[in-house]
């Protein structure tokens, strides 16, 4: 028999009634190079005399008989140690697979170059009135395609089966991955050891596995007659114990803390009586005695559910999990809180919720309800959207609620903050700015009209503040008056159909204006500002495109070529006093505690209209939150904010300009992918071509050398807006 190829690993425990199909289905698979390793534990049916008649027709099945029923751990690591093939797959006796399963997920990981490839999963509800399709929403694949496996992306992935998965021979032996003995929720330590050092995972969308959901499965062997409750702690407990072993603590420590409160929870649920909730508190109390976290890795709220267990208040946390837990309704798909329907708005791609105007985040789909998330408390998330309003009374209520989770800080309207950072490795741009200048000083006096938007407006906006300053011009902003000369914007606002409701309320007075300059910006087909082109204005043309564009037009505009004002920032922007309301402190802990779970390699790419891959961003960093005031104390913030994220990651990965930018000044490797209207090629082009750390790619790059991950900005910025 020629080499396997991948190794298919089957315990086998009492089920003669399903014995006969799942081989079936390893028979006819369409890739044939693969080997049957089937344990046998000892069953008291005659599950073993079907095994031997199977092997009769086929060589492939090999057959593993233990001399004691030992359980479905030892059995799966018996079947590791007696394989030959480079790939390891696990399949439950009363399971089956797909005929095209494994040449399907060996293509996966082997053309990808993965560590591990995941199917999705078809479950079947096994009744007294027969079989039925059940819904697979807890299986169901949260991503399509191959991505690096960041804990971000680990966080994702709900199923921490054994089974649905091809994996590496080569990482299960080197890193010595095996079942623990005994325990009921085996594949807990297994999958929280592998998904820490695999590399890169593929997921395919197809229903290749078969589950069968019933009754007293394959599990109800030795090992299942203990109290499985208690092994949801001791399963997890393993998994820290590997993780310290192996140093693979820091990084995955957040997601280790998030299945570690999910198990907590879920024997909670399994308790029937105080005597076994009291052995849960002592199995849980006596780890945490031992376990090291980081509090700013965990995040805050985790942390105050940690500590809320270490003092035997599981209840409370409980409560607290109650009042916050939004349930939805499966059959009319209708959302209730205390009974209230939560009003869902369709905003052309996603969905919004909502209850008395307070938006609701919607959260990871987990087993049997989905759940809205309005606060961050561990095992609900908590979670403040930037389109909250809360005064009043409602910032009163905020405050008593946190005060009740034992977060002694309070809130007031507006809060200032002082920011002092480490030097970071900031590379500024030598521009020739003698253009910009004789123009900007030629007008006397104008006023500054920022774009309103995102974090790269407000990058834009700090250059532009800083290069005003620094320079000594006289000017205003458009909240204080506007003057007959304009200054605009900056950037690429200027896209036929896509950014007209935030430009065209200016139109009007550049209409009347008696002088216009143009900031450094790019324009694609739109004829609204084209048309209005004369003499007054001064256009500052960040790539040749746009100015050959409008060079052709035969306007009577000046017309400059330039370089992004972002270009122009220096490093006094990380220092210095900033504004901060408690909308934007809690948005930002938010984002900086998702942000330190990406890992060294980050991917910002956009989800709006400009989106250049169909890619499942880990964030779209420039899109969490921007300004619509754009004063300057504001935009401070958030440019700070935007470098010290960009800085926390070795290599980026963006379509988003100003990301690229800020990466750039930071000395990041930068990946740029162009957007569909040329927009990043050409200030590539213009400002960024030459640079060994930048490079411009045609498709998504993969990466798999990088230099060691600092968080020092991130984390001293969330110390320093805590504090």
């Amino acid at each position: 028999m020629t080499r396997p190829k991948i190794s298919i690993i089957v315990p086998i425990f009492n089920v003669e009634k399903y014995l006969k199909q799942c081989l079936s289905s390893l028979q006819k698979q369409t890739l044939k190079e693969i080997e049957i390793i089937c344990v046998e534990d000892k069953s008291t049916d005659k599950s073993l005399e079907i095994l031997k008649s199977c092997q009769l027709s086929d060589d492939r099945i090999k057959i593993i008989q233990n001399s004691k029923n030992s359980g479905l751990s030892t059995s799966r690591n018996i079947g590791i140690d007696n394989s030959q093939a480079p790939y390891v797959m696990f399949l439950d006796s009363d399971d089956y697979l797909a005929e095209d399963a494994c040449e399907k997920l060996y293509k996966a990981i082997t053309s990808k170059c993965s560590d591990v490839a995941i199917c999705n999963v078809e479950v079947i509800y096994e009744s007294e009135y027969g079989n039925k399709e059940a819904d697979a929403r807890y299986f169901k694949n949260p991503f399509n395609g191959s991505f690096l496996m960041t804990p971000g992306v680990v966080s994702k992935i709900m199923n921490v089966v054994a089974w649905n998965k091809i994996y590496k021979r080569s990482l299960l032996n080197k890193f010595h991955i095996r079942f623990p003995d005994g325990l009921v929720f085996e594949s807990y330590p297994f999958w929280g050891a592998y998904s820490s050092v695999a590399k890169k995972v593929t997921f395919i969308p197809d229903r290749l596995y078969k589950y069968r959901r019933r009754e007293g499965g394959i599990m109800a062997g030795a090992s299942a007659q203990k109290t499985p409750f208690i092994d949801y702690v001791k399963s997890i407990e393993l998994l820290y114990d590997w993780l310290i072993k192996n140093d693979l603590w820091t990084k995955f420590q957040w997601n280790f803390y998030r299945l570690f409160l999910f198990c907590v929870r879920s024997a909670y649920l399994y308790a029937d009586s105080d005597e076994d909730r009291e052995k849960i508190y002592s199995c849980v109390r006596k780890f945490l005695e031992r376990a090291d976290y980081d509090k700013e890795l965990v995040g805050r709220l985790r942390h105050r559910g940690i500590e809320l267990l270490k003092e035997n208040k599981y209840n409370k946390l409980q409560k607290i999990n109650s009042f916050l837990s939004v349930k939805r309704d499966f059959f009319s798909d209708q959302w209730y809180i205390f009974g209230i329907k939560i009003v869902q708005k369709n905003y052309g791609s996603s969905d919004t919720y909502s209850i008395f105007g307070i938006p609701l985040l919607k959260s990871t789909i987990t087993t049997g309800y989905e759940t809205l998330n309005l606060f961050g408390l561990i095992p609900i998330s908590i979670h403040f959207s930037d389109r909250f309003n809360f005064i009043g009374k409602s910032l009163a209520t905020i405050n008593k609620f946190l005060f009740r989770l034992g977060i002694k800080k309070k809130f007031t309207n507006k809060k200032y903050i002082r920011v002092n950072l480490e030097p970071m490795n900031f590379s500024g741009f030598s521009l020739d700015n003698s253009a910009l200048l004789t123009e900007l000083k030629s007008l006397k006096e104008f006023t500054y009209i920022p774009n309103p938007g995102n974090m790269g407006d407000c990058l834009i906006a700090k250059a532009t503040f800083d290069f005003f300053d620094q320079n000594k011009l006289k000017y205003n902003t458009i909240d204080k008056g506007c003057s007959d000369n304009l200054v605009y914007g900056g950037g690429g606002i200027w896209v036929k159909d896509i950014y007209a409701h935030i430009y065209k309320p200016y139109l009007d007075i550049m209409k009347k204006a008696k002088r216009v300059v143009l900031l450094p910006c790019s324009i694609h087909e739109c004829d609204d500002i084209v048309n209005i082109l004369d003499e007054r204005f001064t256009v500052f043309c960040r790539d040749s495109k746009t100015y050959k564009y409008l060079a052709n037009l035969r306007t009577n505009a000046k017309l400059y070529l330039d370089h992004d004002m972002a270009l122009r920032l220096q490093p006094s922007a990380l220092k210095g006093m900033v504004e901060i309301n408690y909308e934007r402190y809690l948005k930002c802990i938010s984002l900086a505690e998702r942000l330190l779970k990406l890992g060294k390699i980050a991917y910002f790419f956009r989800q709006d209209k400009e989106k250049s891959v169909k890619y499942l961003s880990h964030i779209d960093l420039s899109s969490q939150f921007g300004s619509k005031s754009m004063n300057k104390l504001e935009v401070s913030f958030i440019s700070m904010f935007m470098l010290s994220a960009i800085d926390s990651f070795d290599v980026i990965v963006t379509d988003r300009l100003h990301v690229a930018i800020a990466a750039t000044l930071l000395n990041k490797e930068v990946y740029i992918l162009d957007n569909f209207y040329g927009k990043l090629s050409g200030v590539y082009e213009q400002s960024l071509k030459g640079r060994s750390n930048v490079h411009l790619c045609s498709y998504l790059p993969e990466i798999d050398s990088f230099r060691n991950c600092s968080t020092t900005n991130l984390l001293s910025l969330i110390k320093q807006i805590k504090k």
